[in-house]
């Protein structure tokens, strides 16, 4: 969670210099915790933490000349990074409505932050989800159940 969402921005600061502003572009609630005073934009219902204009092409590959919006969800691991973390219903319906979008330069990606207990080895990993649905294999967890109480005994 948030100090892998700290270690990402540190990483945004470092890639886009100036360009990056977490008060705008870090969207999550974890964003008070480094920036107390930057309280206004921030939505932890959005479906995805940070919103970064990847003028560098160090976030999605190159397509042409063409910056693209991502819609990135941070993942943490305070180990090696072995292939599993939890994702949120909210979050997959985010990435089909920037998939439905992505003609428009649009891209959900998933950044797993790795090595969190040993920062000499911290590593960035970016899966660019909205361009292959198969990318990930979901299995439900959890479910919300709902019923008509009437219908009890």
């Amino acid at each position: 969670g948030e100090r892998a969402e700290h270690l990402y921005s540190c990483f945004l600061q470092r890639v886009y210099g100036d360009d990056y502003r977490p008060g705008r572009d870090w969207i999550s609630t974890a964003r008070r915790l480094v920036y107390p005073e930057l309280r206004q934009g921030m939505d932890d219902a959005a479906g995805f933490d940070f919103l970064v204009i990847d003028t560098a092409q160090r976030i999605v590959p190159s397509r042409g000349k063409r910056s693209i919006r991502c819609f990135v969800e941070v993942k943490g691991s305070s180990g090696p990074f072995q292939g599993m973390f939890c994702l949120s219903a909210n979050e997959r319906r985010k990435r089909d409505q920037v998939t439905a979008s992505k003609a428009e330069g649009n891209a959900y990606v998933i950044a797993v932050v790795d090595n969190l207990n040993d920062l000499e080895n911290c590593s960035i990993t970016h899966f660019v989800w909205s361009d292959d649905a198969a990318l990930l294999r979901l299995e439900p967890e959890s479910f919300f159940a709902h019923v008509d109480p009437k219908r009890g005994r």
